[in-house]
């Protein structure tokens, strides 16, 4: 297991590198920036910012897109920490945003690197309810994410990892057009919460 952690931090350092720039990331943030911890495990990657965690599950500790998509959420945190809402109706335009910038971060990562972007895939099923809303959170980003890189290539990752959520759904909208995307209005998150219960 310590190989494996120490080729995975290889990675993230390699990504860290390509990405830096292309998030804008000045030499003075850089300074700012703490390196995180790095963690092989059984569940679900993900970046823990309130415990500064890049967690990855063992099958995915040599994926590109995955390694692109975590350190992008390490990185685009460092820079620009927008809290998760309290507010049960923000969590869907919280979670799109979050997961637009940290995939498309993934792409630039992985153009970056010279190799082939494979097609957008759904996040994944419902497999409980209270996780619906995650769910969609992630499709709907990385839908934004791939049409993003699609019409702009690497051109707007820096301008949208510096807006709060709302800015970069408003942006991803103007620029990404997504032809029958639910939108996230108020009658849609009470539409879905009323699913839930």
């Amino acid at each position: 297991m310590e190989n494996k952690e120490k080729s995975l931090r290889e990675r993230i350092a390699e990504a860290k590198n390509i990405l830096i720039p292309e998030f804008g990331i000045t030499s003075e943030e850089q300074k700012k920036i703490i390196a995180p911890l790095v963690e092989i495990y059984s569940g679900r990657n993900q970046y823990h910012p309130i415990d500064n965690v890049l967690s990855f599950n063992e099958a995915d500790i040599d994926s590109p897109i995955l390694i692109g998509e975590e350190t992008s959420h390490y990185l685009h945190h460092s820079i620009n920490p927008f809290q998760r809402p309290k507010n049960s109706e923000y969590i869907l335009q919280f979670t799109t945003a979050k997961e637009f910038v940290g995939r498309y971060g993934a792409l630039v990562y992985v153009s970056k690197k010279g190799l082939p972007i494979l097609p957008f895939k759904k996040f994944g099923t419902l497999i409980e309810d209270n996780e619906y809303m995650h769910m969609l959170g992630h499709d709907f980003g990385y839908q934004f994410a791939y049409r993003m890189f699609e019409l702009h290539g690497t051109k707007y990752l820096s301008q949208v990892a510096r807006m709060n959520d709302r800015e970069v759904i408003k942006f991803a909208r103007q620029h990404a057009p997504q032809p029958g995307i639910i939108t996230t209005t108020k009658r849609f998150i009470q539409n879905s919460l009323a699913r839930l219960l």
